[in-house]
């Protein structure tokens, strides 16, 4: 029997094809918006779960309390943390320190077979503790991971990069000479990562590397917290996370002494990390759900699709659901019938989706630069998910017009004249219409406020110039290449102006840390932002003077500039009180600066943040940039040039550069991918809701040709009959409007709410909004309003 319920759907399917056709691809196009969407979470979701250890490993991390209740989060903690935990907690018997992404310049020396080969790596470089390879699990191909990183000058490859420097050989023993200056030996060998890996360094240098290329490091320092240093521990099975943090205000006065109400230190699981933006996560996993929601809104909207075109098809299928019934066929066999031509008919439209899905893939791995991959053979995930997914499709889809289809009477079905059912078939329609297009006009809301957000991100002005200058990495501190080359920049006519700075005045690595105001004998309560640069800085990024002077280059003194938002930390109205005071940096080992000017305020970060309290003072030793402003026609025309000057003054080094514009817009970058799916999705939602009004429309004049016929006849224009077609539907899609507006509404809100900066939702979004959805769906049914309007009345009076 189950063959014959197939066989028939089969035929059935053919016989409707353009109902089919319209059915399965609507259906198609949710699933594969659906398919896409889980793949992307799953990715996420999955990150670092490997670990044998993952839920018993956890970052300490560092929240900063401010007056006025303001916090600010980051993930860094103070060097000797690791240490003072262990002394203090004598059951935890692992922790491990990382400094993550350092830029080095690698040289692989010659061999007889090779000529020397430079690399600058910007990325992927990190300096760890040997207790690292404790906490997690890498595949070793060759080394010893208790040792590996025991001494100075040791470093592990990844598998990736030892084939980049030494091709196929073993590197294990090799050299690589860093910054022209220190030799590394290769310790160790790694496969690479697995994809779903959150920290990838590909060389792992030895923690006590780092205090000899940076002699300046203060390993002592609790007031020294940078973003990118930070400190993991391994609890033992019996001590929980609570448990630790329960005991941290005692540890930090024991170790901040009089700022211990500043410095909140406390656990964040391993499995919290890639999603806790607070402390420089990859992706919120409210994003993460929204998008969830999104895919389920597309399956949804296909769903609807398929209910109302079921159940408007039932009343071309009457006489034959009469037949059958008086030729002896149970309401349960028909209704296995019609339940098994849905199941056919949503299996078509899945193995179509899967196609689709592997045909886009590629685009949303390009867009999210993510390497996703559909293999059903080893993702038993992905199989569950479409199992339970064509099921519920199936069933939910499937039911109601199998069970309208099953109950009509025989004897009205042969007159065709079908019976309504207690829940009006025509007043479901509207309400599933209604539903669909409530979903598209949220999503499409969201997408303007969202585009909106974006344009804000790029326009807002900063506070300091981002167009035309590029950052050049400095390989190491030598003056006298400094000096030289800067004066033959300065030369160029394309170049205006030249900076020896630490960073950027916008970053996402900055430092900073406590201080002292002048004569008060406590620290600050609030921690202060430190901007490492020479005289030139100010011209270089265009900042503004508002009082007092620049700084000069003497090394003997330090002198600072500070910013509005320090003024208002520290209750300052005029500007030239704070010029000549002293301030305390404990980021420089306590080294008191004088201040000598305000500048106005600038972003320092992201604009998801206020700005920051800064200080910007010549520190010679922390410069790692040379900051160049371009000027003239041909911006492209003078990188070569600085590259020429670069590589005279630096022959042994390897030139890179980056534009600052570039950077910034990296901030945003999660938001940009987010805003292109979310585009994407709600246009693909608009399409197969336009499908589904399509086939109801198609089915309405059908269903209306006699009455067309004679209104035609009876001297009614085509005006007339194509209003009279339209316009129930376009009086469903502004009731959808109306619905939606709020429910957008209170979704945006919601979600500005996690920046500083924020755009308006203005009145203007939910008028277009619900405008192009009354021009989309006008343009979907008029084509076959016109048709009808158009047709033969003497045609359509026949054929009845």
């Amino acid at each position: 029997m189950l063959y014959n319920f197939f066989k028939i759907a089969f035929r059935n399917l053919l016989r409707h094809r353009s109902h089919s056709i319209i059915n399965i691809l609507g259906l198609a196009l949710g699933i594969t918006g659906a398919i896409l969407i889980f793949l992307l979470v799953k990715f996420h979701l999955s990150t670092d779960r490997y670990h044998a250890k993952a839920d018993r490993i956890y970052r300490v991390v560092t929240d900063l309390h401010l007056e006025a209740g303001n916090i600010e989060y980051g993930p860094g903690s103070p060097y000797p943390m690791g240490r003072a935990i262990q002394n203090d907690f004598p059951h935890i018997d692992t922790t491990a320190f990382i400094i993550r992404n350092q830029a080095l310049t690698v040289e692989v020396p010659a061999t007889s077979v090779n000529k020397p080969n430079r690399y600058l790596e910007k990325e992927g470089i990190s300096f760890v503790s040997p207790e690292w390879f404790s906490l997690f699990d890498y595949q070793w191909l060759a080394g010893d991971p208790q040792h590996a990183l025991a001494e100075p000058n040791a470093v592990v490859l990844t598998k990736k990069w030892a084939r980049k420097y030494f091709g196929r050989e073993n590197p294990v023993g090799k050299i690589l000479q860093i910054n022209n200056r220190f030799t590394f030996k290769v310790t160790g060998l790694l496969q690479n990562y697995p994809e779903n890996t959150g920290t990838k360094a590909d060389m792992l240098v030895s923690l006590s590397t780092y205090k000899i290329i940076r002699p300046e490091f203060p390993e002592n320092d609790w007031g020294w917290i940078d973003s990118n240093k930070e400190t993991f521990v391994l609890l033992p099975p019996d001590f929980t996370a609570a448990e630790f943090d329960s005991a941290m205000p005692a540890f930090s006065r024991k170790y901040h002494g009089e700022l211990d109400q500043v410095y909140h230190h406390h656990l964040q699981p391993l499995s919290d990390i890639h999603f806790n933006e607070r402390y420089k996560g990859v992706i919120r996993k409210p994003l993460l759900w929204g998008l969830s929601l999104v895919g389920v809104f597309l399956v949804v909207i296909a769903g609807i699709n398929f209910v109302n075109l079921a159940t408007v098809q039932s009343f071309r299928r009457a006489k034959e659901i009469g037949v059958r019934k008086v030729l002896g066929s149970s309401p349960a066999q028909l209704f296995g019938q019609f339940m098994s031509e849905t199941a056919l008919l949503i299996i078509a439209a899945t193995f179509t989706s899967l196609l689709l899905a592997k045909v886009f893939l590629p685009y949303l791995n390009a867009l999210t630069n993510l390497p996703l991959r559909l293999n059903l053979a080893t993702d038993p995930l992905l199989w569950l998910f479409l199992v339970v997914l064509v099921l519920i499709i199936i069933l939910l889809a499937g039911f109601y017009p199998a069970f309208v289809l099953s109950g009509f009477n025989p004897v009205a079905a042969l007159k065709g004249q079908v019976a309504t059912p207690q829940i009006s078939m025509a007043a479901l329609r509207r309400t599933l219409v209604v539903t669909q297009f409530v979903i598209a006009q949220v999503l499409l809301i969201c997408t303007l406020v969202v585009a909106n957000q974006m344009k804000l991100f790029r326009t807002t002005d900063l506070g300091f110039e981002t167009e035309a200058v590029v950052m050049v990495p400095l390989p190491a501190q030598n003056t006298s290449k400094m000096e030289a080359f800067h004066h033959e920049l300065k030369q160029h006519a394309g170049v205006r102006q030249v900076s020896f700075c630490f960073r950027p005045p916008a970053s996402t690595t900055y430092n900073g840390g406590s201080f002292k105001y002048h004569n008060r004998p406590d620290w600050e309560i609030f921690p202060v932002r430190s901007k490492w640069a020479d005289s030139e800085y100010l011209a270089t990024f265009s900042l503004k003077l508002l009082a007092g002077r620049n700084i000069t280059d003497r090394d003997s003194t330090l002198e600072l500039l500070v910013n509005e938002a320090l003024l208002r930390k520290l209750q300052i109205r005029d500007a030239n009180e704070i010029i000549g005071k002293q301030l305390i940096i404990g980021e420089l080992g306590d080294k008191p600066g004088k201040v000598v000017g305000v500048v106005s305020d600038f972003n320092l970060r992201s604009l998801h943040t206020d700005i920051d309290p800064c200080v910007i003072g010549n520190a010679p030793q922390t410069y790692q940039f040379a900051a160049i402003t371009l000027q003239g026609n041909n911006l492209a025309a003078t990188l070569p040039v600085i590259r020429d000057k670069w590589q005279a003054a630096y022959p042994a080094e390897v030139f890179e550069y980056q534009f600052v514009d570039e950077q910034i817009a990296r901030f945003y970058a999660t938001e940009e991918m987010l805003a292109k799916l979310v585009q994407v999705f709600t246009w693909l939602a608009i399409f197969i809701s336009c499908l589904g009004l399509y086939g109801l429309i198609s089915f309405t004049t059908a269903q209306r040709t006699k009455e067309i016929g004679i209104r035609k006849v009876l001297g009614a224009s085509s005006a007339t009959i194509i209003r009279l077609l339209t316009t129930d539907f376009l009086r469903l899609v502004l009731l959808a409007n109306i619905i939606a507006w709020p429910l957008a509404g209170w979704a945006m809100h919601r979600w500005l709410q996690d920046y500083a900066y924020r755009t308006n939702i203005s009145w203007w979004i939910f008028a277009l909004a619900g405008l192009a959805a009354v021009i989309i769906a006008l343009l979907t049914v008029s084509y076959q309003a016109l048709k009808a309007a158009l047709a033969n009345p003497v045609k359509a009076l026949r054929n009845e």
